[in-house]
């Protein structure tokens, strides 16, 4: 249980990180497209 919840806290900033440029890329289609 312990060893996952370390590796979750390691991957998290990765996740966080491509969900922000994922965000950023799926934002700006639909930006572009109502803009």
């Amino acid at each position: 249980m312990g060893r996952t919840i370390r590796m979750f806290t390691k991957g998290s900033i990765k996740s966080s990180l491509t969900a922000l440029i994922w965000l950023l890329v799926i934002g700006g289609r639909d930006f572009g497209k109502t803009g």
